[in-house]
């Protein structure tokens, strides 16, 4: 009991902070630290043996110390894209445990919430490959592909010129994925029974949407909204969710909001990188605000924007509350930490993390109160939980 009165001013200046992971077109994960109190950053770890391009990430959701990451194209083939997973060390140091290969040019993957499964949205191989992996080992195996055609280019030629996929998100029942296809307007929908695939009918967005990524809300239970981004209209939709009982996922549109001001120019040209172009959706842990990233806007002169949304609780659907200045070039990725105090934007092309407050109350954001530099350019962060 005498070592009490010592031990609290240790306990009062202790520093909490919150562990996350940054994959980057260097071929890198970084291991880092967000300060839950100020919102800097510090770097624990650097795992040069990624990959040539680990573009995505996601934590086991049964083993915390289990990291999945794709590659887009893989080491050993690189004709063939790949999915490796990580032991995640004490100190935030990553060793790769084993890699399974599939379609060329994974952008995305997804894990079921038992852990099992995990399928993977290949872009540049207009497919999806599921694998199968164990928890306790971290050992994966390759299982299935599935690959698809376009009869004619979409309503955006230079970017609809074959299916695309772009996301693979698991429903929390772990029964469906809800894959959305850039290139083909379409939300593809696999339905999952242990090592059992089979596709469902697929969701038809309007032409030219692009769909890129998606939410839904809440995050775990049964959903009763997802959001998706549109890349090419610059659009967020709303769809109610149900699960009929003769079976399946049903997505009903009930809302479309533009990313961009009144009369903002979309992604019709032959110049996909000079017009705007919406990215990612980060919806707040109560689920009373929404984010998007934009890129290649011009709402703000010096920075791409994040526009801004408040969400009605009980019919999900969105309201415009106007835009953030993000200060970074091209936001491939924001995500925002577990206590949703903090958003961090990843600037692809300004090579670095801008870390802007949350206004819990506005749901605005603040300018950064810290920044990160991320050599080869920041294109995903994934929170531990």
């Amino acid at each position: 009991m005498r070592l009490l009165p010592l031990l609290l001013p240790f306990l009062a200046t202790a520093v909490s902070a919150t562990r996350f992971f940054i994959g980057a077109y260097s071929g890198q994960i970084l291991s880092a630290n967000l300060d839950d109190t100020t919102g800097a950053i510090t770097l624990l770890s650097s795992t040069p043996a990624s990959s040539p391009s680990p573009s995505w990430q996601e934590l086991s959701p049964v083993d915390p110390q289990l990291l999945f990451t794709v590659e887009e194209r893989a080491h050993s083939d690189d004709s063939k894209g790949a999915v490796s997973a990580y032991l995640i060390g004490s100190d935030g140091a990553l060793t790769k445990l084993s890699t399974a290969l599939g379609l060329l040019g994974p952008v995305s993957l997804g894990v079921s919430p038992d852990g099992k499964t995990i399928f993977t949205a290949n872009y540049g191989a207009s497919g999806v490959s599921a694998y199968c992996t164990d928890d306790g080992t971290g050992a994966l195996q390759h299982l299935q592909d599935w690959t698809f055609e376009l009869s004619s280019p979409g309503a955006v030629p230079s970017r609809q010129d074959a299916p695309h996929p772009h996301q693979a998100l698991f429903d929390a029942t772990g029964q469906f994925v809800v894959v959305p296809d850039l290139g083909a307007d379409l939300l593809r929908i696999f339905s999952v029974d242990g090592k059992t695939f089979s596709q469902l009918s697929p969701v038809v967005v309007p032409p030219g949407t692009g769909p890129r990524h998606g939410a839904w809300f809440p995050p775990t239970g049964i959903p009763l909204f997802y959001y998706l981004v549109g890349e090419l209209s610059n659009t967020v939709t709303v769809f109610a969710v149900s699960y009929p009982s003769s079976g399946g996922l049903k997505l009903t549109q009930i809302q479309r909001e533009s990313t961009l001001p009144l009369g903002s120019t979309t992604t019709t040209s032959a110049a996909p990188n000079s017009t705007p172009s919406a990215a990612e959706i980060a919806i707040t842990p109560g689920g009373r605000y929404v984010y998007v990233s934009n890129r290649n806007d011009k709402v703000f002169p010096d920075g791409h924007s994040v526009a801004i949304y408040s969400r009605q609780a009980t019919t999900g659907l969105l309201t415009s509350i106007g835009w953030a200045d993000s200060g970074e070039q091209t936001l491939r990725h924001i995500a925002l930490d577990p206590s949703g105090r903090f958003l961090l934007v990843e600037g692809q092309d300004s090579n670095e993390i801008a870390v802007l407050p949350v206004d819990a109350t506005t749901g605005k954001l603040g300018a950064a109160v810290g920044k990160f530099a991320v050599p080869g350019g920041p294109v995903c962060v994934t929170f531990e939980k």
